[in-house]
């Protein structure tokens, strides 16, 4: 619900620091709310805490630093696109030095995810955030606002799946696999019920996980054509490129252009990996899965290609038909990237464990 009003917003972004700045500040919240209300619960099972002397409780998670880090590089890039755009607003000159201030943080917040904990919330929060302090560079009006939103879908996804894997092991859906840990605390194993981890991938697809393809298409199309992306190309607000460069370079504008449509594509991918590991199934058939689904939106385009009306509504229908034809193509650069980030992440099924008596238990898996 939170993305369903972007896809209806006008594609001529007028230029508005402070929703910039409002996006920036709901990025930061939801930083804050995965690290500190989130982590804590361990929803998927794979980020206990690590003794830190240091700290006032004595035990802390890992990748508090690196969240005051890229925090702080968020809140930079709002600064600077705030500087810049009153600077724009005075025609004044825009310093090299606010550029160059640009160039690093952008610079210094990319590889950031790389150093986060091999866990799965702190990873797609690494991401999320390194992401969304290089987007509020390019933000120009509600872009900052969308992916903030993004993101937090994203996330409310992949914890709604766990929990929805949980209640599936819970009611007994698949039987097999031990487990020998006591969740309750209580020091015995007899009547508790039991999570575990498991390790290992499926061997195949099962009916239900077509959900995860149908749901990440819509995130991935969402990122796409969530803020007018489909008329980027035509209807380019220059000043999203001014905090990194003023004179004019159609090559470097225009990669800076790709950056801005790959940002969000690719967090959403990186959530679609993360998913398939804590389901356990395998990438690949899960990718002709996605193929087919895009392929019947392909057709549906197809259909709705015209020629007649306006040469805006002709190039309309004949780019979105296009834009869903190369998008199996396309989707395999942004699972790629994705992959470098979460190829050290551990496959991290569920398996659920009930011991009814001293020598019996039931054991369920998921």
């Amino acid at each position: 619900f939170a993305l369903a009003p972007f896809t209806v917003f006008s594609v001529e972004l007028a230029a508005d620091t402070t929703l910039v700045v409002a996006g920036v500040g709901c990025a930061a919240a939801a930083g804050l709310v995965a690290h500190f209300i989130l982590r804590p619960l361990d929803l998927f099972g794979d980020d206990p805490t690590a003794p830190d002397p240091d700290s006032a409780a004595g035990h802390r998670r890992p990748g508090y630093a690196l969240l005051v880090v890229q925090l702080s590089l968020l809140w930079a890039a709002g600064f600077v696109v705030w500087l810049v755009d009153g600077l724009q607003a005075a025609r004044a000159t825009i310093p090299r030095g606010v550029h160059a201030a640009a160039w690093c943080i952008a610079a210094a917040a990319a590889p950031l995810p790389f150093l986060s904990p091999a866990r799965t919330l702190p990873r797609f929060t690494s991401v999320y955030l390194a992401a969304a302090a290089v987007y509020a560079l390019f933000s120009v009006s509600y872009e900052s606002l969308f992916y903030a939103a993004l993101g937090a879908g994203a996330l409310a996804w992949l914890v709604l799946e766990r929990c929805c894997q949980k209640l599936a092991a819970i009611s007994g859906n698949i039987v097999d696999k031990d487990s020998e840990i006591d969740t309750d605390g209580d020091g015995d194993t007899n009547g508790d019920a039991v999570f575990s981890s498991i390790p290992t991938l499926r061997g195949g697809l099962r009916v239900g996980d077509v959900r995860h393809a149908v749901v990440f298409l819509v995130l991935i199309n969402a990122a796409f054509f969530g803020t007018g992306n489909i008329a980027s190309v035509a209807s380019f607000e220059i000043s999203s490129v001014y905090r990194f460069t003023t004179r004019f370079n159609p090559f470097l504008m225009g990669g800076l252009l790709m950056l801005k449509v790959l940002i969000p594509m690719t967090t959403v991918a990186v959530a679609f990996l993360a998913l398939l590991k804590l389901q356990r199934v395998p990438a690949f058939p899960m990718y002709l899965v996605f193929l087919v689904l895009s392929d019947l939106m392909a057709v549906r385009f197809f259909f709705q290609v015209t020629t007649e009306g306006s040469w805006q509504d002709i190039g309309h229908s004949i780019s979105r038909y296009s834009l869903m034809g190369t998008q199996v193509v396309t989707m395999l650069l942004f699972m790629g990237l994705a992959d470098l980030v979460t190829s050290d992440l551990p496959v991290n099924g569920l398996a659920l464990s009930i011991h009814v008596g001293v020598g019996a238990e039931k054991k369920k898996r998921n």
